[in-house]
């Protein structure tokens, strides 16, 4: 009896809970140029990515430390007003660009997060360090 509640229960509240946002697609050329031809191609403004790991598994981690560019982020035009928890953008803290995932908002901004972290980041994202949400991301070999 309990096995067919669960069951019926499972049922009744599938796709009750929250939706994530996918990942931006993530494709990997054979070299740096053909990455950031591929962003360009799209008409999307290309950004430098490093391996650090905290994006795993969108953004594989390099054994050749955290200043290592692995790939190009394409970004989209979006404006900040029209994000949404779930979307990957880049933003802007300490004077480096970051890519991470967004959580919740409230009247500070935008939690962030790397999908590997444990933890959220310090600070939040605003309309002020906002650079542009991630449509593509061109990995390359290394």
């Amino acid at each position: 009896m309990n096995r067919v509640f669960a069951l019926l229960a499972l049922a009744l509240l599938a796709g009750c809970g929250p939706r994530l946002v996918p990942l931006p697609p993530a494709v990997t050329y054979p070299s740096a140029v053909e990455a950031r031809a591929a962003v360009q191609a799209k008409g999307l403004v290309d950004v430098p990515l490093t391996g650090t790991g905290s994006m795993v598994p969108l953004i594989p981690r390099v054994p050749h430390g955290s200043d290592y560019i692995v790939g190009y982020a394409g970004l989209d035009t979006m404006p900040y007003s029209d994000l949404r928890p779930g979307m990957v953008v880049i933003y802007s803290q300490f004077g480096r660009n970051i890519i991470h995932r967004l959580g919740a908002q409230d009247s500070r901004g935008f939690v962030a997060f790397g999908i590997a972290n444990r933890d959220r980041d310090i600070g939040f994202v605003t309309p002020h360090n906002f650079v542009g949400r991630v449509a593509f991301v061109a990995l390359y070999q290394f």
